[in-house]
């Protein structure tokens, strides 16, 4: 038996003995995306990169296990450590953050004009931000599927692009369509 010399390499010969089925067991976040042209993909979080497509849910599920396995296998023949679940993190809702000072001031101002505290305001921020994510693409979905649902005639053609309503505005632009017109001068 060798002899370790370091933490690292400890790490490194315990991660070496454990197979993938070790990891796969433990509650790694395993997310599943349906399409919306047919089919699913099938992501772990914890590991970058580490994604699976398939026909069904099911198969995107039995895609990544294998896919995640492979991950595994590469990440421990590199000498990589292994993440943990996210679900063993543990979080205070703390957070320091460092600001650039004029970033700083402008903060604090809009929170006094909206007289909540900077605390608040930035929560408020982040919130936004993070729940902002594909906003937009889910809504015209959501839409388009309830238009679809509730219009037979919608059900029989296929939509081709953009919904756009009756002013010829689409959903994901602010310009109007405007029909081009002959002007013509009167002479006097």
């Amino acid at each position: 038996m060798r002899r370790l010399s370091t933490k690292a390499s400890l790490k490194t010969a315990k991660n070496e003995l454990l197979l993938p089925e070790h990891y796969l067991n433990q509650p790694y976040a395993r997310i599943l995306i349906p399409d919306p042209k047919g089919g699913f993909s099938a992501e772990i979080l914890e590991f970058p990169g580490c994604f699976a497509e398939g026909d069904t849910a099911d198969d995107a599920i039995d895609n990544l296990e294998r896919a995640a396995s492979s991950w595994i296998e590469v990440a421990l023949c590199q000498g990589q450590e292994i993440p943990p679940p996210s679900a063993s993190y543990s979080y205070s809702g703390r957070l320091v953050l460092r600001l650039p000072r004029e970033l700083h001031k402008l903060a604090a101002r809009k929170a006094d004009r909206d007289r909540v505290s900077l605390n608040q305001c930035l929560l408020t921020a982040i919130a936004t931000w993070v729940g902002a994510d594909n906003l937009y693409q889910r809504l015209e979905d959501r839409l388009l599927d309830r238009i679809v649902a509730s219009n037979p005639e919608a059900q029989r053609r296929s939509i081709k692009g953009p919904l756009e309503n009756a002013a010829g505005t689409t959903l994901h632009s602010k310009k109007k369509y405007k029909p081009k017109r002959k002007i013509s001068r009167l002479a006097g």
